[in-house]
């Protein structure tokens, strides 16, 4: 709020009505001084933040050039301190979460190895023979074995990172509010209640994107890139190589797909919003509109602002039909040039077995398909990031006067006496009106005293 000095000109001097209450000894009267400051509430110029250059390639490899030249008001977090809230069990779960997510991810190229090893069997050994039958087998059941294994760690995964993110999530709402209690009139003048709850539920989902399951997939994703690479590699290094191209022609089609989806998605929800707001409208004032005849007119409404989303709507099937076909022809473009180039180290002898060509190819192919997946895993991180900014910022702010501040004078036994003196006050956001105009009052202890505006409804009591 904003206060103005009293001046000593208008002060006005009140004599003290009940000077016997301070011969009593079993009583205190205490004079409080708060601190006189001004402009607390007044608007601070807002600072913007650039992203920084290794924010900056993030987003360009993404496909988000216009994430990479925005500005925002507040900086992003670092990906700890989306963690600001977690205590030691928290964080347990989270170092449980992230071997899940490595053995989740490591498990992922083994898979080739498995797969390699039974495609020897079937083009290397003969089919009746009982060397056949029983690597078959043998290998039927690591697959089984790495299929359960799979099962319970991918389960533990999800459910650990779940766990975790409802738990901090749950503590942020709970010191969001706390602090919003806390504020004083000024600022809940330029901060409405609507304002608050909005930015609390918008923030607070994509915080709970950005540490919940999506961040275990980013990562597992990138532990199953870089084992693909160790696997692929150390088999063959030349038809490594050659698949290697795989990966950046996959996550540019996803990135451009996630991209292209969110960008109209939003355009699409506000037509949609504005569609739903006419419904909203008009069962809300049914009496109304049956009285006046205008069902039509209201349909009509409706009927056009959907219209305009519909648009929107079947470029959203367009592009996904087009970048998804195009994610698609270049994994069966690589797998087709690898298995040329396989075939032909096979016959040069480079390759003795010839499951160790699908070993190079689907431990490339694995790698490179989960990976494309990643980038809206990897967005969904970065929004977070800047959602916290957003939330914390209001956790952090700390009023002048604090009632949750322990700091002062707290007197044993108080006189209930108030008393105003030459008070002037003004809302931040109605600076040329002024609330209290010198108001000078002595409220003795035990004394009801109902104050009354010009307007009624102003009257407080």
């Amino acid at each position: 709020m904003t206060r103005i000095h009293p001046s000593t000109e208008s002060g006005v001097d009140v004599e003290d009505p009940v000077p016997e209450l301070k011969k009593d000894k079993g009583l205190q009267e205490v004079t409080f001084s708060p601190p006189v400051y001004d402009d607390e509430d007044e608007d601070v110029p807002k600072q913007t933040y650039e992203l920084s250059m290794f924010e900056k390639i993030i987003n360009y490899i993404l496909c988000r050039a216009d994430l990479a030249t925005q500005k925002l008001d507040n900086k992003p977090v670092s990906l700890l301190d989306l963690f600001r809230f977690a205590n030691r069990t928290d964080w347990l779960l989270v170092v449980m979460g992230i071997i899940c997510t490595i053995c989740a991810g490591i498990s992922q190229p083994l898979l080739a190895l498995i797969a390699g090893r039974l495609t020897n069997v079937l083009l290397v050994y003969p089919p009746r023979s009982t060397t056949f039958r029983d690597k078959a087998y043998e290998n039927v059941y690591i697959l089984v074995g790495a299929g359960v294994f799979y099962l319970f760690i991918n389960f533990f995964q999800y459910f650990l990172f779940q766990t975790v993110c409802n738990r901090i999530v749950s503590r942020i709402k709970r010191h969001y509010v706390a602090s919003i209690i806390r504020q004083n009139a000024g600022w809940f003048d330029k901060h409405h209640s609507g304002t608050l709850t909005t930015t609390l539920n918008d923030n607070i989902d994509r915080i709970r994107e950005g540490i919940g399951e999506k961040l275990g997939l980013l990562l597992r994703g990138i532990v199953m890139l870089i084992a693909s690479l160790i696997v692929s590699f150390i088999y063959e290094w030349r038809l490594s190589f050659v698949m290697l191209g795989i990966t950046p022609a996959c996550c540019f089609a996803m990135s451009l797909l996630s991209e292209r989806m969110e960008s109209i998605t939003f355009k699409e929800f506000d037509d949609v919003g504005k569609a739903g707001a006419i419904a909203e409208e008009a069962i809300l004032g049914v009496r109304t509109v049956q009285a006046c005849n205008g069902q039509e007119e209201m349909v009509e409404r409706y009927s056009a602002e959907l219209a305009k989303g519909k648009k929107f709507g079947i470029q959203k099937g367009y592009w996904s039909g087009l970048l998804g076909g195009l994610f698609f022809f270049f994994l069966l473009l690589f797998i087709g040039i690898g298995n040329l180039y396989g075939a032909w180290l096979l016959k040069v002898g480079v390759f003795t077995n010839p499951g160790d060509i699908f070993v190079c190819i689907f431990s490339m192919l694995v790698g490179a398909y989960f990976l494309g997946l990643a980038s809206p895993h990897l967005m969904a991180v970065l929004n977070a990031r800047v959602a916290a900014a957003t939330i914390y910022q209001t956790i952090d702010r700390v009023p002048k006067i604090d009632v949750y501040s322990n700091e002062g004078e707290r007197p044993p036994n108080p006189v209930g006496r108030v008393v105003f003196k030459d008070v002037h006050f003004r809302y931040p956001s109605r600076k040329n009106v002024k609330v209290l105009n010198g108001l000078n009052l002595v409220v003795e202890p035990g004394q009801t005293v109902a104050l009354a505006a010009e307007n009624p409804r102003l009257s407080g009591f």
